[in-house]
């Protein structure tokens, strides 16, 4: 997450009354309501309501969402369902990072605060995760999850449509949440009750894929609805990183029909992004100065950040380091706009690595799930999906540090790959097991 976000209204409850009532009700309908219903209760809360409100007790900071994670461990400790729980690499090696994580950014900081806060970072990203890996015991309950965000689509784009046409954010009732549009080189550029304009874009390019994939699912007119809401939200928000996400997943999407050379397809990038390189002035990654889809972007900002951490590396492999203020990165800017750079930053080489670890995990679960599912059109299309989803979030971290309620999507989405991962195991088991069961 950000440091600088919401940095206004560090160690100090900042609530509306609204949101208080809400969260009681999301909170208990956590604790009762049946598993696959219980992403209503998150869903709400992410896309209704501003990821800056929180009680703080002693020092101790409980935003929105990180209160409905304790409502969901709750829940997993007084339920029966946690001992049909099936662990999987991801889970171990997000368990790592996060700890990993912790551990080094307190050593980093060397203060009682610095442990309070990444605690928190920890039970955000790893409660999420084992929340939905909880939830997730069943293809209906996948489909559940995406159909959702897809009811929720809808509403969600006449909140941006209103905000673009009166330059009124009607969710700016919530802190954290300007009323008045803001705007970048005369482009307008909503949020609704989103951290930032790249944040609402960037968290609805990533659940693009799985709301196309449910055309195999659910009324495909619904669904083509939600789709063009889907991309109303992303183009109101006038920002290049979600509309180049946009554009990998539809690249994801087409990779669909080549899907059994993607082996071939892997190399042939990866030795193409090698000869650039070595025929270029400039490092491969100097391409990213040069792409910029809004007309407002700090494309060139994002090309030299990332020269200058591979060139300051030893400020910060061991245990990441404090400041950046003596890299010479164009101005003075406090933000660091890319998660793999973060990641560096914030938690050294060994966080760094591990973060990598799990998406290549990720992707490595997402390529057996497809491949077990080959001859069913919708688990085949729901895993390919998650894979896509994935690659927009790659997109998305050269071009944003998570932080709000993007965060929160991207653990859910790796719980469900890590969840079909199992599913599909279980399905190819039990295949076999009738197979050899008609065959004797």
């Amino acid at each position: 997450m950000n440091d600088n976000f919401g940095a206004e209204f560090a160690n100090q409850t900042n609530i509306h009354p609204i949101s208080i009532i809400v969260t009681i009700i999301c909170g208990i309908w956590i604790l009762f309501s049946k598993r696959e219903n219980i992403i209503w209760a998150f869903a709400i809360i992410l896309c209704f309501f501003s990821s800056v409100q929180k009680i703080t007790i002693i020092q101790l900071d409980f935003s929105l969402i990180r209160i409905l994670i304790l409502f969901g461990l709750i829940r997993f400790v007084i339920k029966p369902e946690k001992t049909k729980f099936i662990w999987h690499s991801m889970d171990k090696l997000i368990l790592y990072y996060a700890a990993t994580k912790t551990l080094i950014y307190t050593l980093q900081m060397s203060s009682l605060g610095a442990f309070v806060y990444q605690l928190g970072a920890f039970i955000d990203s790893i409660g999420v995760y084992f929340v939905f890996r909880n939830v997730f015991r069943s293809w209906m309950d996948i489909k559940s999850c995406i159909q959702v965000f897809i009811l929720l689509s809808i509403p969600i784009s006449l909140f941006f449509i209103y905000e673009y046409l009166t330059q009124h954010n009607l969710f700016s009732i919530f802190a954290g949440i300007p009323e008045k549009t803001m705007i970048r080189d005369g482009k307008l550029r909503c949020q609704g009750a989103f951290s930032h304009p790249i944040v609402a874009g960037c968290f609805w390019a990533s659940l693009l894929p799985l709301t196309v994939a449910s055309r195999w699912s659910k009324t495909a007119a619904f669904v083509s609805l939600a789709i063009v809401a889907s991309f109303i939200i992303i183009l109101t928000t006038a920002s290049s990183t979600p509309l180049f996400a946009v554009i990998f997943a539809i690249i994801g999407g087409i990779m669909f029909y080549v899907k059994h050379q993607m082996k071939l397809i892997r190399i042939v990038i990866m030795l193409t992004l090698l000869s650039l390189h070595l025929v270029m002035k400039a490092p491969v990654w100097h391409l990213i100065s040069r792409v910029t889809l809004s007309g407002g972007s700090t494309s060139y900002y994002r090309y030299a950040i990332i020269q200058e951490t591979i060139n300051h590396f030893n400020d910060w492999w061991l245990l990441g380091t404090r400041s950046t203020a003596n890299w010479d990165m164009l101005w003075d800017n406090p933000d660091i706009p890319n998660q793999f750079v973060f990641e560096a930053v914030k938690g050294g080489l060994i966080s760094l690595v591990l973060f990598i670890v799990i998406i290549a995990t990720a992707f490595n679960s997402v390529g057996n799930s497809w491949r077990r599912v080959v001859l069913d059109k919708e688990k085949l299309a729901f895993s390919w999906a998650c894979g896509v989803a994935l690659l927009v979030h790659c997109a998305n971290f050269i071009g944003i540090t998570y932080f709000g309620q993007i965060t929160t999507i991207l653990y859910l989405q790796l719980a469900m790959i890590a969840s079909i991962d199992t599913l599909t195991i279980d399905l190819l088991s039990n295949n076999l097991k009738s197979s050899y069961e008609t065959s004797h």
